[in-house]
């Protein structure tokens, strides 16, 4: 989330984007672990935190990229 806000930061358009791609990435990658969870652990309320926060994660990172034109 750090770099996501970072990228409103940048001073040029380029720079945005870059700094906007990476989160994107890595909620997915975040998503795709927590898909391959165990169904016990997908039971937990720990399980549903972290997959709402990456989820919500990627949302952002989404929409931020789409607010840059990507």
């Amino acid at each position: 989330m750090l770099t996501l806000h970072l990228s409103r930061n940048a001073e040029s358009q380029v720079e945005r984007v870059e700094c906007a791609k990476p989160p994107r990435v890595s909620f997915l990658a975040a998503l795709a672990e927590l898909d391959q969870a165990t169904p016990t652990l997908k039971l937990s309320d720990a399980w549903l935190v972290w997959h709402n926060e990456a989820q919500n994660g990627l949302t952002a990172a989404q929409s931020r990229l789409a607010s840059l034109g990507v």
